[in-house]
């Protein structure tokens, strides 16, 4: 059986890698319908789950480039993100990156016209949008050595890093549009890459921005850290750490989901009457196993005591029909669970 269900999960694994999502999902329903809950399931359904939202992005965002093209700055900034995202998802999806290049080189072309007219302010803001799509294109250099040749740059740099400043002075740190403290420290950076000032402006954005996400994920407001975060990505912040953010906001999502499923499993074994037996498979066991989880769990401890409570009055109905040697198995049972129980305590010294 164990052979059988690694297999069944190695073919729906097999399945997201050809990309052949609807087998995947049929095997998986068909593996939740014979095999029940099991924790390895509920990641490989989570992974489906966001290839699934993977191609639904995609081809809304294929949609909405179409209709409002790439000169349209809200939507080019969110086909960014949803390309992006689906990466995250899938890191070889070719057409998310494909997608990327090219907002990058659109408005790496635009960046440089702006430039060329003298417009340095406006090529500036429209190169940190090229290099928030992809900033390792070559074709960007070229834009960034126009712009550097004009005489205002140095000011325009300066005003940038001044107005970032005041806005974190004035906690904006993120925020949608072009003025907030983490946009204008990328645009200094997306014409002038090792400016320490912008990269510890940043650097200190994305601490601080982590450090909120994290109390958020560990107050239970797991829906705004995810909010926050996407945000971060939008404003176009480090990636790294809040990928590694996301992991373990999905951590906690697949924990919260164990525990929920440990929980009703544990009770409906209860109602069977498979408390303690068999082994690998009991109320009892389960029910430890959400407490290593989530230590402190009051469900899982009054669900526990439940279970005391039932193996103790089975012990004193076997005690009352002379089965002495089973009663002393049931009330060891129950105090294995329970051993403070002054009142059992006492039943295993009087028998």
């Amino acid at each position: 059986l164990d052979a059988t269900t690694q297999a069944w999960k190695q073919s729906i694994n097999q399945a997201m890698s050809d990309n052949n999502l609807e087998r995947a999902e049929a095997r998986l329903l068909e593996a939740e319908n014979v095999f029940g809950s099991d924790p390895e399931l509920t990641v490989l359904s989570l992974r489906l789950q966001n290839r699934f939202r993977a191609e639904r992005l995609l081809l809304s965002t294929q949609s909405l480039l179409r209709s409002s093209g790439l000169s349209d700055e809200a939507s080019a900034a969110a086909a960014v993100q949803a390309f992006e995202e689906i990466l995250r998802i899938s890191p070889d999806h070719a057409a998310a990156a494909a997608g990327l290049t090219e907002i990058s080189k659109h408005y790496g072309e635009l960046a440089a016209s702006a430039a060329q007219d003298g417009e340095v302010a406006e090529a500036i803001r429209l190169l940190q949008r090229a290099t928030a799509a992809r900033s390792d294109l070559r074709e960007h250099d070229q834009v960034r050595t126009l712009i550097s040749q004009a005489t205002s740059i140095q000011s325009a740099i300066a005003d940038l890093l001044a107005r970032a400043d005041s806005q974190i002075a004035n906690g904006r740190l993120m925020a949608e549009g072009d003025g907030s403290a983490a946009q204008l420290f990328l645009q200094v950076l997306a014409t002038d890459p090792d400016n320490d000032g912008a990269m510890q402006g940043l650097l200190q954005i994305t601490t601080t921005v982590i450090a909120q996400a994290q109390q958020l994920l560990e107050q239970g407001a797991i829906g705004s850290a995810q909010a926050m975060l996407d945000l971060a990505e939008a404003e176009g912040l480090n990636a790294t750490p809040i990928a590694s953010m996301r992991e373990r906001i999905d951590s906690e999502i697949t924990r919260r989901r164990q525990i929920a499923v440990g929980l009703e499993q544990a009770s409906v074994l209860f109602d069977q009457g498979f408390i303690t037996a068999p082994e690998e498979n009991n109320a009892v066991s389960l029910l430890r196993d959400v407490l290593r989880l989530d230590p402190g769990n009051e469900q899982a401890n009054a669900q526990l005591r439940q279970c005391a409570n039932r193996l103790a009055q089975v012990a004193a109905q076997a005690k009352e029909v002379g089965m002495l040697i089973q009663a002393r198995a049931y009330l060891a049972l129950a105090l294995s669970i329970q051993p403070e129980v002054v009142q059992w305590q006492a039943w295993e010294q009087a028998w």
